[in-house]
């Protein structure tokens, strides 16, 4: 009797035990590896913040999936933005240099014009000079 009753509760818990490998083989790991999967292969590759995390269902793995989900689309919104102003800052250091070098441009002409005037000034200051000279000859 004992041992027909020790007999009945170990397979009771062998049954158990199987039933139990079941639901987690049949059902829990194979999903936990496909999250896990799909979760290394956006991390890998590329890191494309385009892809997603597909599963279906109501329970916490479906949670974490759409969790996962979520937050690749904020890094991939805060990506885009930073994108968006690394380009607006590259148009503003172009057109920064543009019009710098159109300053220097215009501060090299005004030079070049005062040493123009420069030059005539002292060409008139001679010829007033040998006018001058000449008066007194006279």
């Amino acid at each position: 009797m004992v041992l027909r009753r020790l007999y009945e509760n170990a397979l009771a818990a062998i049954t158990l035990i199987l039933l139990v490998a079941l639901v987690l083989g049949g059902g829990l790991l194979p999903r936990v590896f496909r999250l896990s999967s799909a979760i290394w292969g956006i991390a890998d590759g590329e890191a494309d913040l385009t892809r997603r995390v597909s599963m279906k269902g109501k329970d916490e793995l479906t949670e974490m999936a759409e969790g996962v989900n979520r937050f690749l689309a904020r890094i991939q919104e805060l990506v885009s933005d930073v994108k968006e102003s690394a380009e607006s800052a590259a148009g503003q250091a172009q057109a920064q240099g543009d019009i710098s070098r159109s300053a220097v441009a215009a501060v090299n002409r005004q030079e070049q014009e005062v040493a123009d005037v420069s030059g005539t000034m002292d060409a008139m200051s001679r010829s007033i000079s040998e006018v001058a000279e000449n008066i007194q000859d006279i």
